[in-house]
């Protein structure tokens, strides 16, 4: 299996809205702000194994004739515009390196970089046992670099880029119960059709889910897990239509408070339930470290 190291310091800003839990627990919540902070900044590093190949039937087989595996650095921010709104930021940094028995390549690039912009429609500005905190969120990703559509390595070690621009609009609700925290989210994307290498493409709307659930047993420890459902609509290629794909994915999360920063280490796997179609499907680990200041 390929795999190296990078280092990047960095310094990001942003800002934050009310009290959650204690160590920014939601963590399956995209770059939404939950804690009680003046500003946050996060830089996140995740390796990511391809371990199987679930084909258009549904059927999961492991893959042995390669080993793929893709390293992320993403430096993130948000910023809180006022009471209850947030824009955000995050910037991926992928590199990606394919193991066949007969030759390794590898890809490193900057690529699709993304702003977003969320607002809190349901703030809790008095505490109800019940109702939770809403957000709603608008995500714009920009594309950057070789996509599946457009490569030189036959490989694939650089198709790294969705290729298209993409639109997210979604939901997320969060709620903390006693030492418990519990979180929704909801997101429909959009990809807006391109010509890339005289074809053109038009891959349509895709949706996911995310239900997570968190422990805090005392102030500066929490753990979590989560459960993802995800999928993509069948692709057009120069108007010939392929095959949905979609995959379940779970997660399993350890959070620890700092003074003024915390880490996330977190583990998904894409095969534990063995629900896709359509995708290879990864094993991943990631490790987030984030700096904020109070209020």
């Amino acid at each position: 299996m390929a795999s190296y190291t990078l280092i990047l310091f960095t310094i990001f800003y942003t800002i934050s809205t009310y009290a959650s839990s204690c160590c920014g627990g939601g963590a399956n919540i995209p770059n939404i702000i939950l804690g009680d902070h003046q500003w946050e900044a996060k830089i996140n590093y995740a390796n990511s194994a391809v371990t199987s190949e679930a084909g258009v039937d549904g059927k999961i087989h492991n893959i042995n004739s390669k080993n793929e595996v893709t390293e992320t650095i993403a430096l993130k921010g948000s910023y809180l515009i006022d009471s209850y709104f947030q824009f955000a930021l995050d910037i991926p940094i992928k590199k990606r390196t394919v193991e066949s028995p007969t030759q390794r390549t590898s890809t490193t690039e900057i690529v699709d970089p993304s702003f977003q912009f969320t607002w809190e429609f349901l703030p809790e500005l008095t505490y109800n046992l019940i109702k939770p905190r809403g957000f709603i969120f608008f995500k714009q990703l920009i594309p950057n670099g070789n996509s599946i559509y457009s490569y030189n390595d036959p490989l694939l070690s650089d198709s790294l880029s969705r290729g298209v621009f993409e639109s997210t609009l979604g939901f997320a609700f969060f709620k903390v119960v006693y030492e418990y925290d519990y979180s929704l989210t909801l997101e429909g994307h959009y990809g807006f059709k391109r010509t890339i290498d005289n074809k053109e493409v038009e891959p349509g709307f895709g949706y996911s889910s995310s239900l997570g659930f968190g422990y805090n047993p005392n102030a500066t420890m929490r753990f979590g897990t989560s459960l993802t459902y995800w999928q993509d609509s069948a692709v057009k290629i120069d108007g010939i239509e392929g095959e949905n794909k979609y995959y379940l994915s779970t997660s399993f999360n350890y959070s620890y408070m700092f003074t003024r920063s915390s880490i996330v280490l977190n583990y998904s796997d894409e095969t534990i339930l063995n629900i896709a179609k359509n995708t290879n499907l990864a094993k991943a680990i990631s490790l987030t470290y984030k700096v904020f200041e109070d209020l």
